[in-house]
């Protein structure tokens, strides 16, 4: 019998591989302007994950059953938690949302990502304990102008781990991670967010370590 924890850790697991599948970028969405892989990305960040309800699916993972029974068991969870989110009020606009993710699915255009590069190596050399507290850079700059997209091709050569802190799950691209907002956002106190966000950083980079 698993734990919770031991159950959200196989879960996590269990969607990534699937996001990750050839399947995923084969197969046709149920929705015009949106794709399988991207419908998986949507339904692993919605606020209203049912974990329990992705145990179907990986018993017939882990007992090895036909590609088409995973798979329909697959278009079956999504259409439960398609209902699920409409009747909660997150209905998305999927012609804006497909355009966003075409427009991020494009060619990257420009040298940002290697300025960008250049400087944190630069940085890393001089960095001096002496002088700066942590290792923090932010990129302060509108919405819409690439911030996402500058970190993410940055991402194709370092490891990175990124959060889209938002309040919501479809009013931008990429979608935001609100369980991740409402978990920095409910600490009482500032030692409460401070230890809040190490024991993000923290589970999170053990996640990677499992994954890798």
């Amino acid at each position: 019998m698993l734990t919770h924890i031991e159950l959200q850790r196989a879960v996590d697991l269990l969607l990534f591989y699937l996001e990750g599948h050839p399947a995923a970028r084969a197969l046709p969405s149920r929705h015009a302007g949106k794709s399988l892989q991207g419908e998986l990305l949507e339904f692993r960040k919605s606020p209203s994950l049912d974990v329990k309800s992705i145990i179907p699916v990986l018993a017939l993972v882990v007992g090895r059953a036909p590609d088409i029974e995973v798979w329909s068991e697959v278009f079956n969870l999504l259409s439960q938690q398609t209902s699920t989110d409409l009747a909660s009020g997150q209905e998305p606009d999927l012609q804006v949302i497909g355009g966003l993710q075409s427009d991020w699915e494009d060619d990257y255009l420009g040298e940002s990502h290697h300025v960008l590069e250049r400087h944190l190596q630069a940085e890393e050399e001089k960095f001096d304990t002496n002088k700066r507290y942590a290792k923090v850079i932010p990129i302060i700059q509108s919405s819409g102008t690439g911030k996402s997209r500058l970190l993410s091709e940055m991402g194709k050569g370092y490891l990175m781990i990124s959060f889209v802190l938002r309040n919501d799950l479809y009013s931008g691209y990429p979608f935001g991670d609100p369980e991740v907002t409402k978990f920095l956002l409910d600490g009482s106190s500032k030692e409460e967010l401070h230890a809040r966000c190490i024991s993000l950083i923290s589970f999170a980079l053990r996640s990677c370590k499992m994954v890798l």
